[in-house]
């Protein structure tokens, strides 16, 4: 899955006249070239790869079992969060798949601005459509982004979610 997400990259970087596969800095992510931002994501069988001229963060997910969910809500939202994700159409696991998937697609995005490594109640999800959640940053990601409110765009791919989150500068 690592290998086929550089191959990613690269055909990623291609759009920019770039050749090269990132490199990898200290903490296995990818170092991209001057001047561009990119994120990598794979699932089982599915590897993407994203590059632009603005920060980042691209995530896969397969949707989470019925267990699955149940299992992981607590760690994943709060109770304010669940409420959003129960008032939306969506099935619930969905729902809360979304919410991990672009909770990690907003840290790839401001990972640079992050006080440290980000928990998920770093993000709150303080809305839901059904094409884009909307996260708002609290002070433990990043005193500078404190309140600010990210949108991700998402969709459905077979048995999976993809979440893409763009910052403007």
């Amino acid at each position: 899955e690592h290998l086929a997400g550089r191959i990613a990259a690269v055909h990623a970087l291609r759009e920019y006249g770039i050749k090269t596969v990132p490199g990898i800095g200290g903490q296995r992510q990818p170092l991209w070239p001057q001047k561009l931002f990119g994120s990598i994501s794979h699932s089982t069988s599915t590897a993407l790869a994203v590059v632009s001229t603005h920060p980042v963060g691209l995530d896969i997910e397969a949707i989470f079992t019925r267990q699955t969910a149940v299992e992981l809500t607590g760690g994943i939202i709060d109770n304010s969060e669940q409420r959003i994700l129960q008032l939306s159409p969506l099935p619930f696991q969905l729902a809360l798949t979304l919410a991990f998937s672009a909770k990690e697609s907003v840290y790839k995005t401001f990972s640079a601005q992050a006080s440290e490594l980000p928990g998920f109640a770093s993000a709150k999800i303080v809305a839901l459509t059904a094409t884009h959640l909307t996260v708002q940053i609290t002070p433990s990601f990043s005193q500078n982004l404190t309140g600010q409110e990210v949108n991700v765009r998402w969709f459905q791919h077979d048995e999976n979610i993809i979440t893409l989150c763009k910052a403007t500068l």
